[in-house]
């Protein structure tokens, strides 16, 4: 779900989120998984606003 900077804070993110949601559920989905980039503070605290819970954390490490 990615939202163009210009359209961000207008309720666009918002009305896609529950555009997304409401189709899964209508075809029978229990659960969604969102990836999001650890440094993206903006779209984590958009997700938290929005009921999203952290589940599993993945940790990397560039090696060469």
């Amino acid at each position: 779900l990615i939202v163009s900077k210009f359209s961000r804070s207008k309720g666009m993110g918002g009305l896609l989120l529950t555009a997304m949601e409401d189709y899964f559920k209508s075809i029978g989905c229990e659960y969604i998984q969102i990836d999001v980039f650890a440094y993206n503070e903006t779209a984590k605290k958009f997700y938290y606003k929005n009921n999203y819970e952290d589940r599993l954390v993945t940790l990397f490490k560039k090696i060469k």
